[in-house]
């Protein structure tokens, strides 16, 4: 199982991360100005994992990522950076076990 951090910025903004096995970074959010958006983000990603996109990219250092969008086509949030496409695969299959019954924690 995972955990939902939600974090707030320097400048007053929130963004949240899903962290998996030894505490591990997954993905990363966007920033939203209120903590209202922010949970309202995660609600979404968490209610409507299977309908979301994932676009996968590539970083200008080569190496693989994915951006999850909802049906509109608005970035959720960005996973950590990977090696190989299989790793890739295997990081956005087990969303949908990190995410069954994650706590929502808030860091501030």
């Amino acid at each position: 199982m995972g955990k939902i951090e939600i974090k707030i910025s320097a400048n007053g903004e929130f963004s949240w991360v899903l962290k998996g096995f030894q505490n591990t970074i997954l993905v990363t959010s966007s920033l939203f100005k209120t903590e209202k958006e922010c949970r309202k983000s995660i609600e979404q990603f968490l209610n409507s994992n299977q309908e979301l996109q994932f676009h996968k990219k590539v970083s200008k250092h080569g190496n693989l990522f994915f951006e999850q969008v909802d049906k509109d086509g608005k970035k959720l949030c960005k996973s950590k950076n990977y090696q190989s496409e299989l790793a890739l695969e295997l990081a956005i299959r087990s969303l949908k076990t990190l995410t069954e019954d994650a706590p929502i924690v808030s860091t501030f």
